[in-house]
């Protein structure tokens, strides 16, 4: 469906949306209401928690953002919003569209951030 390359600089993309500044200045372990006063219980018998996600690339995740503003439409965005940054599982019922209008407005993104990255490899090339 979507290269695995387009993929992971969609993943890129979003890891750089979620690493911006929070409208709050509380750290990102701390809540953001009256439950911060809740202790958790010993974490004896918990899994180890999963790995970090690596750093995003700026300058790779500006390139998809630039192609989010400039030559998306509303359902294209909606759809890589849902899918990316948000994480839904079932993102086509989230945009009240069908399974397959979702599909065909993440392929668009997918053929549109590839052609981005192409033409930024170009104009570096010349």
């Amino acid at each position: 469906m979507i290269a695995e390359w387009i993929n992971e600089e969609l993943c890129n993309w979003a890891r750089w949306c979620h690493s911006g500044p929070q409208p709050i200045p509380f750290p990102p372990d701390h809540c953001r209401s009256i439950e911060y006063r809740w202790i958790e219980p010993s974490d004896l018998y918990k899994e180890a928690p999963p790995p970090r996600q690596p750093s995003p690339n700026r300058q790779r995740a500006e390139i998809v953002h630039r192609v989010y503003l400039e030559r998306l439409t509303d359902r294209e965005r909606q759809a890589i919003k849902v899918r990316y940054v948000w994480r839904d599982p079932k993102p086509w019922k989230h945009m009240r569209v069908g399974q397959a209008a979702y599909e065909a407005a993440l392929i668009t993104v997918a053929r549109m951030v590839g052609e981005a990255f192409r033409e930024s490899q170009a104009s570096r090339c010349a």
